[in-house]
């Protein structure tokens, strides 16, 4: 099992950031909630997914999705909560 590292302190408007081998998550809490299209929830939060080079180390992508408050804790690592495949 590969470990979670919290990388939170290196992104400044990051509630949490965590790293699990080559992936990366983000979350940030949004200035102002709005609806998603495809879920019509306020969204409270972005998480952003970035992929990592492991030669590099630089970013070879990212992803975002968006997500309201009842489906997160906080509380939890976003590893556990997120499925990425």
């Amino acid at each position: 099992m590969e470990k979670i590292i919290d990388l939170t302190e290196y992104y400044p408007n990051a509630i949490k950031a965590e790293q699990k081998g080559n992936d990366i998550l983000i979350l940030r809490k949004l200035e102002k909630p709005f609806k998603t299209w495809s879920k019509a929830k306020l969204s409270h939060y972005e998480l952003e997914y970035q992929w990592i080079n492991p030669i590099t180390g630089g970013v070879l992508g990212n992803e975002f999705t968006y997500w309201n408050k009842k489906d997160l804790d906080l509380n939890k690592g976003l590893f556990e909560q997120v499925n990425l495949f």
